[in-house]
């Protein structure tokens, strides 16, 4: 098929322009139960159990099931407190595929403790490799000359997190720094976490309740936040209903057994328009709790809350009041991002044309044209490059 000269120079002079602003971003682990095991995302959580005990969990997660080419995670963790409670360390693995990519990686992980008040101040740092095979072979479109590429990259992060008998709060970037040989990483876009919950209820209380949330930020991006809420009773057996910002509402229930052990499993019920194409998320999880001081007061209170304080449920309610009013609309950047990286143009396109409706942003119509182009809209393709040579013109005489 014959195109314009004018389309072709359209197309040259903006992809020119716009390819140094212009990469789809890292994309971090995402859970349901990310309470399990807060170390995936915080490597300052190591230790956190108390002294002398560690624990081991392995955590399994199919998202959007149906969906072709969808994530499929399987991750293993393990930490310790260590040197009378001053010292926390961690070992994550995890292996992930999406789409044609496929990722796996091992991280260790070091916290640091002090005492503060009636709690513990912890910093972390993280420092992990990560091994990435694409396989085109597996794509549905057509495919380049080199059906296989791999690389390698080195990558750091690090945390901090205080925790009491009955409340806690951190922050962290799992990514902070990236290094490789290879050209093909593009620009990573750190994740920035910020977590906080706590437990209502003492050693009498038949019902517990613990309520938590997780807040998701990085560049180019609206704010992504978790909310949850579990209901123990007998201090053994669990239900839950979780939130996650514009994407799904979760189900989740999770049991203690023979002291050391436990179980967890929650479903997600998508509510974003991926959900026209799956059948929801599963997510699966198994734990075990090893000690030498069966005696210690904080794990029990940690996990099975201490007394009701007032002051603390205020702050967590001001937390999430605040975390509803700063995300107001949903994320399309992100799920068009999603499909893109998945071969789903068509979506995409819909996506990235109903984020250009809520706000004016040239670097996602260079995304929204990669689309059309592969999808052989060309006349749609040309009238929004058109545009974006229209902004540029006009950007540069105000200048």
């Amino acid at each position: 098929m014959k195109h314009s000269l004018k389309f072709k120079c359209l197309f040259v002079l903006l992809i020119t322009i716009f390819i140094i602003n212009t990469s789809h971003s890292q994309q971090e682990i995402l859970l349901t139960k990310y309470t399990y095991n807060s170390l995936f995302f915080n490597p300052a959580y190591a230790g956190s159990h108390g002294e002398s005990i560690g624990t081991a969990n392995v955590q399994y997660r199919n998202q959007w099931i149906g969906f072709d080419g969808a994530p499929i995670t399987l991750m293993a963790g393990g930490e310790i407190n260590l040197f009378r409670d001053k010292v926390g360390i961690g070992l994550t693995v995890y292996n992930e595929n999406i789409g044609v990519e496929r990722r796996n990686e091992i991280a260790t992980n070091y916290a640091y403790r002090i005492k503060l008040n009636k709690g513990y101040l912890c910093g972390g740092l993280r420092l992990g490799m990560s091994f990435f095979n694409n396989d085109f072979t597996r794509a549905t479109s057509e495919v380049p000359e080199s059906n296989f590429t791999s690389y390698n990259i080195i990558s750091g992060g690090a945390g901090i997190y205080y925790h009491t008998d009955g409340l806690y709060f951190g922050a962290s970037v799992p990514t902070l720094f990236v290094a490789s040989k290879s050209k093909s990483i593009g620009d990573r876009v750190p994740h920035i976490y910020f977590h906080t919950g706590l437990m209502i209820g003492d050693e009498y209380s038949a019902v517990k309740f613990e309520p938590s949330i997780l807040f998701n930020i990085q560049k180019s991006v609206k704010p992504q936040f978790t909310f949850g809420t579990n209901a123990w009773f007998s201090d053994d057996f669990a239900v839950g209903v979780h939130w996650r910002s514009e994407d799904a509402v979760a189900l989740s229930s999770e049991i203690h057994f023979m002291e050391k052990f436990r179980f967890g499993i929650a479903y997600d019920f998508t509510i974003s328009p991926i959900r026209n194409h799956s059948s929801g998320t599963l997510e699966a999880m198994f734990g075990y709790k090893f000690t030498t001081n069966k005696n210690n007061p904080r794990i029990k209170s940690l996990r099975y809350g201490g007394r009701f304080n007032f002051k603390k449920c205020t702050i967590v309610a001001i937390l999430i009041l605040l975390s509803s009013l700063s995300v107001i609309c949903q994320n399309e950047l992100q799920l068009g991002d999603e499909a893109f990286r998945l071969f789903k143009y068509e979506e995409a396109i819909q996506m990235y044309e109903k984020h250009l409706l809520n706000k004016d942003d040239n670097a996602v119509r260079v995304k929204l044209v990669d689309a059309l182009m592969f999808t052989s809209q060309y006349q749609k393709a040309e009238v929004v490059l058109e545009k974006l040579l229209f902004d540029r013109i006009r950007m540069a005489m105000q200048c």
